[in-house]
């Protein structure tokens, strides 16, 4: 049936998690970001292969040899690859946009569930790769502010 008012609706509790995100700065917590599932372009496929299956990660964040922001690339797509070439033209690379530090914990998220994926790239306003973000510390960063 119908529900009262939006505070009852169950969409609501969505509302209120965002509201918070969004008043939480990532420049704030930096130290949450990762580095571990990053990849560069000029790695070999050899190594990508055994990275991606040793690794338990969706996804791997993709950056050029001089550490620049290129998109992100699945772990399936990377033991798809049968040929270098293929990995260079880059057209197994997902374009994802990045996450800058002066944006907030909210914007990610929605980020990561608009594109269905467990992490995103933080970039500094100078384009500079800072590491990622991934949902479980988004998840974990709503729940201690929740608790103070």
């Amino acid at each position: 049936g119908q529900v009262q008012d939006r505070f009852h609706s169950p969409a609501h509790h969505w509302d209120i998690q965002t509201d918070i995100l969004r008043k939480m700065p990532i420049y704030h917590y930096k130290s949450y970001l990762h580095n571990s599932a990053v990849i560069k372009i000029n790695q070999s496929l050899k190594t990508l292969k055994k990275n991606a299956l040793r690794r338990d990660e969706k996804n791997f964040i993709v950056l050029n040899q001089k550490g620049k922001y290129l998109g992100i690339i699945s772990s399936i797509q990377i033991m798809q690859i049968e040929e270098e070439a293929k990995l260079k033209n880059q057209s197994y690379i997902e374009n994802i946009p990045p996450i800058y530090l002066s944006q907030n914990l909210g914007e990610a998220l929605e980020l990561l569930l608009s594109k269905n994926l467990d992490k995103v790239a933080v970039l500094s306003e100078s384009q500079r790769f800072m590491g990622y973000i991934r949902y479980q510390e988004i998840l974990e960063l709503y729940f201690s502010k929740l608790r103070k």
